[in-house]
């Protein structure tokens, strides 16, 4: 944010935000002329908003940077942070349910640190005004660089989000399709605005909040947890280090499913893309290692391990969970308390994933009754057919999920109660109910046989709801929203492209002012005129990437299209600016 960078002194208080906060909206405010709704993401959304108005009037700033009261704010906290949290904050603070934010993630500022905390070391030793200086420079050369980058981010994001927007908006269709038209017109009416019940917060867009699920898990054992414990499930951060440890586990399998879907010949882009993504993932897969010693610190390498591979990488790493050792070593460690919640953690991993592969599985027949009774003709079958896998690979991903956790279950070893609950998920298990009411009815309907109910349907451990299209209702919030967030997209991209060539001739404007004024020296008039040029060009090779994306009609800006009839000229193949 402009004016909102802030030296911290005694760690990250809420003081330094509340600082930073108002420097930018002094900065806006007295650019704009009047106050701007604001949005803004922070990993802890959830407890700065708490008492930010009374922190705000208590803040020591001159009255002219003084935050205005009845501020137009909207929070959220980051995608990549929201994960930590528990579900309330899913409801109240989740990106994907608000509106006018198209795909972003919030977390701009976390992709800044990696480079900018390598000066940290220098920067701490400087006074000041050097350090003040310095941080700018380091920032806007930040910035340059991804301006200059658009030229090639812009078209590329505006491609990636026309492909899911044209995707997401045919599933939603598919899925409304095969809905009664008074339910649909019932939901229309619901509104997406969080609601205080009881002590949670609901939202349509959340799955019922089922007991013993994996957030849930965590929350207890979490509040169990003591400085002084002595056993290792207790000490302070056991669960959340074991928690990590499978959602680590989830990482690489989507990691891995990612990069064979891209093949052998990636782009330049895709390929810097996933290696960066490799190489974080084995940056927190050895930071979790180390963690390891902190719970089990004495104990050897595990002697049942449960292998990570990345796709194409001959080199093997486990985790060093509970779950890695054999019962014998584990109880011969005293770390029974720690099998235990790994135990407890890997049951509601279970449950959650189970309760996703239901309520995937009823999506999926209701696509598929919608194509059996409406789609005619090749193109649309293939379409139709194209969403059918795309839920297939869904259920899969769910399937792989529960087995994951329920082969740790295993190896730690099950319960009674778990043996009437779990057990393994095959592929043959994956029926809907619609299937089973039909094979039914042609087979032991008809004394032909027998047919068993699939054991998903019977279980306990993630209980049916009791009226299938209800049961849809979160799933068609969430399709509705996921096709409105990726038109969203385009439409922030498509401005982005807009704004990005305005600011390239802006400046074009500015050097060429300079390099005509009076009174500068030779070399500053040849500065001047040749960074003149390179905005021109930079404005030009904008204009000629964007180009048929910025006459895309999937969506429409209006001011834009009235500025490109003011300033571009399109003569079949050729474009240009108008000369002014």
């Amino acid at each position: 944010m402009p004016r909102g960078a802030v030296d911290f002194f005694q760690g990250e208080k809420f003081m330094y935000s509340d600082y930073g906060l108002a420097g930018f909206i002094n900065y806006i405010v007295k650019r704009r002329g009047g106050s701007v709704p604001i949005g803004l993401t922070y990993d802890v959304m959830c407890h700065w908003i708490v008492n930010f108005a009374t922190r705000a009037k208590l803040l020591q700033v001159p009255p002219s940077n003084a935050i205005p009261e009845g501020l137009d704010l909207i929070g959220a906290v980051p995608k990549w942070h929201l994960g930590g949290h528990k579900r309330d904050c899913f409801v109240r603070w989740s990106l994907d349910n608000m509106q006018h934010v198209g795909r972003m993630e919030g977390e701009g500022p976390e992709r800044f640190w990696s480079m900018y905390n390598q000066m940290s070391g220098s920067m701490s030793e400087q006074g000041p005004g050097v350090r003040t200086d310095n941080a700018n420079n380091i920032i806007r050369s930040w910035n340059e660089e991804k301006a200059f980058g658009m030229v090639d981010s812009a078209p590329s994001r505006y491609i990636d989000a026309k492909k899911n927007y044209l995707k997401q908006k045919e599933a939603h269709d598919d899925l409304n399709a095969d809905m009664p038209p008074e339910k649909i017109a019932d939901w229309e009416r619901e509104s997406l605005e969080p609601t205080l019940k009881g002590k949670k917060w609901e939202s349509p867009m959340m799955d019922p909040d089922l007991s013993g699920g994996f957030r849930d898990t965590i929350k207890e054992r979490r509040q169990q947890e003591s400085v002084s414990a002595r056993v290792p499930g207790r000490r302070p951060g056991a669960t959340r280090w074991l928690s990590d440890g499978i959602e680590l586990e989830h990482s690489v399998k989507s990691f891995n499913d990612k990069a064979k879907d891209l093949g052998d010949s990636p782009t330049s882009l895709q390929g810097q893309t996933q290696n960066g993504q490799r190489l974080a993932l084995q940056g927190r897969i050895e930071s979790h290692r180390k963690r390891r010693e902190l719970y089990m610190e004495e104990i050897d390498e595990p002697d049942q391990p449960r292998i990570q591979r990345f796709y194409e990488e001959i080199a093997e790493v486990d985790l060093g969970l509970p779950s890695s050792y054999m019962s014998e070593t584990l109880d011969s460690a005293d770390l029974a308390s720690l099998v235990e919640v790994e135990r407890e953690l890997r049951r509601s991993m279970c449950r959650d994933s189970l309760a996703s592969v239901k309520r995937l599985l009823g999506a999926k027949a209701a696509a598929k009754r919608f194509k059996d009774q409406n789609v005619r003709g090749q193109i649309p079958t293939t379409r139709a057919n194209s969403a059918l896998k795309d839920h297939d690979v869904d259920i899969r991903n769910a399937q792989w999920r529960y087995n994951n956790s329920y082969k740790a279950l295993v190896q730690l070893g099950t319960s009674a109660s778990d043996d009437k609950l779990f057990r393994e998920l095959k592929n043959e298990h994956i029926t809907p109910l619609a299937e089973f009411y039909k094979n039914y009815a042609e087979t032991v309907g008809h004394g032909r046989g027998q047919h068993r109910l699939s054991w998903i349907w019977a279980t306990s451990a993630a209980p049916n709801t009791e009226d299938e299209v209800e049961g849809l209702k979160t799933e068609r919030f969430r399709s509705r929203e996921r096709y409105k967030r990726w038109r969203e997209q385009l439409i922030l991209v498509k401005r982005e492209m807009v704004m990005t060539i305005r600011s390239f001739q802006k400046y074009e404007e500015l050097w060429t002012w300079k390099s005509r004024s009076t009174g500068i020296t030779p070399g500053m008039r040849a500065y001047a005129a040749g960074r003149a040029k390179f905005f021109a060009e930079l404005a030009y090779r904008m204009l000629i990437a964007c180009n048929p994306h910025l006459y895309d009609d999937t969506v429409e800006l209006k001011w834009a299209s009235n500025w490109l009839k003011e300033n571009v000229i399109v003569s079949g193949n050729s474009v240009s600016f108008i000369a002014k």
